[in-house]
């Protein structure tokens, strides 16, 4: 074969292998342009990964690092099973004034007034309190056949009341005291009228908190048991707890007991079963008269006596439910 002949030959060949590589590459470069165009257009909108561009458009699953808010702790007593728990925490946001505090438990004890209170969502330590202004027709009061009668003498018998609150003004009271609570009445006399029953007050100054529970006999002298402390700082929330068992009345303020007293007798003391319980109020008499500015957050009273353990982490849980150092 001639050599020109040869030399056009092999000059095919390499031809025709050029022309085939060519052909590969193109066809394995259509193959894998749709696929990387594909994955990135589905990414931006569905890959958790993809950084935020700033515009807002990102898609919502996408991890900003935030963290979900834990919703607060539901409500609690202080200790299980209270006779009646009133709580400012438990009424709807929607609801800013009542007349009506519902009691929390089976008892039904609710307490109720005359004239509608506001309901302060941060009145105490930000948490929410229902607000007293003073006048007498405020007063929230649980009838007495709602609450039985409450004892103290007997190991068996006794009564706690656990009761958050704040008082709103510094301005003196205008009574001789500011009563936060009481289921307490007299023997009617004129000159010299005999009180009986239980009461949780602050004096007129505002500077000294007293709890007492007082009975009298017929043909004898007037019978009580007073504690006293000193009051804190009037316009922070505080926790009060009175409690009585054998014939034993203690007071104890945001979780340390201030004053004791032993060897109360009952007497005329059970009486106070006839009587409603008053929020808010004081009486001379049996009428509530002007009293004082405060924000009550939560009022539990059991009518069984209560262990020092008990007490003890009641008054922690509640301390730390309300903020109270």
């Amino acid at each position: 074969m001639p050599l020109s002949a040869i030399l056009d030959a092999m000059s095919a060949l390499r031809t025709l292998a050029v022309t085939v590589s060519l052909l590969t590459l193109a066809a394995c470069v259509g193959d894998d342009a749709p696929a990387t165009a594909t994955a990135t257009d589905a990414g931006v909108a569905a890959d958790s990964t993809t950084p935020d561009s700033g515009t807002g458009s990102e898609d919502a699953g996408i991890d900003t690092g935030a963290v979900d808010a834990e919703p607060p702790p539901a409500p609690a007593p202080p200790v299980v099973s209270p006779y009646v728990w009133l709580d400012a925490r438990r009424f709807p946001a929607e609801t800013v004034s009542t007349t009506r505090w519902p009691d929390a438990t089976a008892n039904n004890a609710n307490a109720v007034g005359e004239t509608a209170l506001s309901i302060d969502r941060t009145a105490l330590n930000g948490r929410p309190g229902v607000v007293f202004v003073g006048e007498t027709k405020q007063v929230l009061s649980i009838p007495a056949k709602d609450i039985p009668a409450l004892r103290m003498a007997g190991m068996s018998q006794g009564f706690s009341v656990f009761m958050v609150a704040g008082i709103k003004s510094n301005a003196p009271a205008r009574t001789a005291q500011a009563v936060l609570f009481e289921r307490a009445g007299t023997d009617g006399g004129f000159v010299t009228p005999k009180r009986y029953g239980v009461q949780l007050s602050l004096n007129r100054e505002l500077t000294n908190v007293e709890g007492w529970t007082k009975g009298y006999a017929a043909t004898g002298p007037q019978v009580e048991a007073v504690v006293t402390g000193k009051a804190p700082t009037p316009t922070a929330a505080h926790l009060y707890v009175l409690t009585a068992s054998n014939g034993e009345l203690a007071l104890r303020v945001d979780g340390v007991q201030v004053d004791k007293k032993i060897g109360f007798v009952e007497n005329s003391f059970v009486e106070n079963g006839n009587l409603p319980l008053n929020l808010g109020a004081y009486s001379s008499t049996s009428s509530a008269q002007f009293g004082f500015v405060v924000a009550m957050g939560m009022f539990a009273l059991y009518t069984r006596p209560l262990a020092v353990a008990d007490i003890v982490a009641g008054e922690a849980a509640t301390k730390a439910a309300w903020g109270i150092p």
